[in-house]
């Protein structure tokens, strides 16, 4: 099944390793990948530490995608290109054990043209009843809604970064 956590709101990274924890507790393999965030997240350092679950973040350090040059939008393109295809490699694996990969916030890599929307579907065409998906992000597509078994939005109604406080570590990362 497909599982998109999207919107303005915090929560949907939260949600997702969530989901993660529980799945790796009752066996499934987890293949968590990261875009546009650099690894060093405090749920990043808890899914490493679980047994059955993998990680995969970008190598590089990019800012901003506003604030991305040519080059480095063309080198965020490739290396979130290869954290597709390994994870496509994941979810094509034999053997019955159960696998959930989650893509967080591939939807802004999407929506960024730094990882094309048909790469994204081809994967979610690997989901069954031993293949979960999750996606997470902003404003996924009509197409990528329409892959889903599961859509929840997260809705921003107050956030402290809007009247200037910014993240905290162990909180908002």
């Amino acid at each position: 099944m497909v599982h998109i956590y999207y919107g303005n709101g915090k929560g949907k990274t939260t949600a997702a390793t969530g989901l993660a924890l529980r799945a790796a507790s009752r066996g499934f393999q987890v293949l968590f990948v990261q875009f546009l965030k650099d690894g060093t997240s405090g749920e990043i350092a808890c899914l490493r530490k679980m047994d059955g679950v993998d990680v995969l973040t970008q190598k590089g350090s990019y800012p901003f995608f506003s604030s991305m040059t040519e080059e480095q939008k063309e080198a965020a393109a490739k290396e979130y290109s290869d954290l597709a295809d390994k994870g496509l490699l994941f979810l094509k694996e034999e053997g019955k054990a159960k696998r959930l990969l989650v893509l967080d916030e591939v939807l802004h890599a999407i929506r960024y043209h730094l990882l094309p929307e048909e790469r994204v579907l081809e994967l979610l065409s690997y989901s069954n009843e031993t293949r979960e998906i999750v996606l997470t992000g902003y404003n996924p597509s009509e197409r990528i809604l329409a892959a889903a078994d599961y859509i929840t939005e997260m809705q921003k109604v107050r956030h402290p970064y809007d009247v200037g406080i910014t993240s905290r570590e162990g909180i908002e990362w």
